[in-house]
C-alpha cells in the first residue's frame, strides 16, 4: 500500500490494483472509511482527484450550474486535495440538538427518520476519530472553562461548548495509517461508472497528463462530498429513483433575531471567546 501519483503513471504500463472496495473521495468521510475497513481487514483503495494541496486546475472541476438562491463557496468551500475540506476547516465539532430530529408542526416536512439519541454512540465515535474529547458539550466541560455562574437564565438560552481539534486536517492526522494500510491514487478523476445489470463493474479514471486507466470494481462507496458525490450519481445514470437527486442544497443559514446591548463588549467577548482546558480549546454558545 501507498500513495501513488497517477500523473506519472501511464495507461499502457500501470494496473490499479483490485481491492475490497474502492472509496471515490479522500475527503473526511472517505478517510474515515478507509481507516475503519482497513482495520477489518479490508484491502481498500482511496481514489482522489486532486493531490496534497489546493491548486486552480483540479479547483476549476467543482463549477457547477445553480438555478436558484446562489452558493457563494460551492466552488472555494470544496477542495479537491486529500484531506478534502478538511485541510481547510478549522475542526469544529458541534451535534445536533434533540429538537433537529422532531418533527414541528410550524417547520414544514420537518421530522428525521433517526432520533438523537440513537445518532449519540456515532457523534461519540466521530469525535474520537477526529481526536476530541467524549465529554458531553454542556455539564461535563462548563464547570471547567467558566469558574464563575455567567448568571444566564436556562430557561431562556441553552449554554453549550464547541470542540476544536487540535489536527483538524485528516491527511495529516491519519497519513502514516493510509499510507501502511491503504492504496490512495491522487490526480485521479473519476470519468464513468460502468454497471453490469444492477452491480457496478468497473470505473474508468483519467489522470490530469489525459492519460485513461480501467479498474474492475468488488464494492463501490462515493464519499465525495455532497454537491460531487450527487453529480457523480446523476452523470452516471446512477440511483435517481425519487428525482430528488441535486435539488434542495442549501448553505449555513444565518437569521438576524435582535440585537443585544451590553454594559461591558470586552467582558462578553472574552467571554464568548475560545477557552481552553487540558490543552484543548472550546467556544461557547447559546441558542
Amino acid at each position: 500500500m501507498a500513495f501513488i501519483d497517477l500523473n506519472t503513471k501511464h495507461s499502457s504500463s500501470f494496473f490499479i490494483p483490485v481491492t475490497d472496495l474502492v472509496i471515490i473521495g479522500a475527503g473526511a468521510a472517505g478517510i474515515l472509511l478507509s481507516i475503519k475497513l482497513s482495520r477489518q481487514g479490508k484491502s481498500v483503495l482511496l481514489l482522489e482527484s486532486g493531490h496534497f494541496g489546493e491548486d486552480e486546475k483540479k479547483q476549476a472541476l467543482n463549477e457547477v450550474q445553480q438555478t436558484g438562491k446562489i452558493l457563494n463557496n460551492a466552488i472555494s468551500g470544496r477542495k479537491r486535495a486529500v484531506g478534502g475540506t478538511t485541510i481547510a476547516w478549522g475542526g469544529q465539532s458541534l451535534p445536533f440538538t434533540s429538537i433537529d430530529f422532531e418533527k414541528r408542526e410550524w417547520v414544514q416536512n420537518s421530522g428525521w427518520p433517526v432520533s438523537y439519541e440513537e445518532m449519540t454512540k456515532y457523534y461519540e465515535e466521530a469525535n474520537a476519530f477526529m481526536g476530541v474529547d467524549n465529554m458531553n458539550y454542556t455539564t461535563d466541560i462548563l464547570p471547567h472553562i467558566l469558574p464563575n455562574d455567567p448568571g444566564i437564565d436556562p430557561s431562556i438560552f441553552d449554554l453549550h461548548v464547541s470542540k476544536w481539534a487540535n489536527q483538524p486536517n485528516f491527511y495529516l492526522l491519519y497519513k502514516d495509517e493510509l499510507e501502511k494500510n491503504v492504496t490512495v491514487i491522487y490526480n485521479a478523476h473519476v470519468i464513468s461508472i460502468q454497471k453490469k445489470e444492477d452491480v457496478v463493474d468497473f470505473i474508468t479514471l483519467s489522470n490530469f497528463e489525459d492519460n485513461i486507466f480501467k479498474t474492475d470494481v468488488k464494492t463501490l462507496i462515493i464519499a465525495a462530498g455532497t454537491i460531487e458525490t450527487i453529480r457523480t450519481l446523476l452523470n452516471n445514470n446512477l440511483e435517481n429513483h425519487s428525482g430528488w437527486l441535486g435539488k434542495n442544497f442549501m448553505d449555513h443559514p444565518c437569521i438576524e433575531a435582535g440585537t443585544i446591548e451590553v454594559k461591558n463588549a470586552y467582558r462578553v467577548q472574552r467571554f464568548f471567546n475560545t477557552h481552553t482546558f487540558k490543552g484543548r480549546k472550546y467556544s461557547i454558545g447559546a441558542h
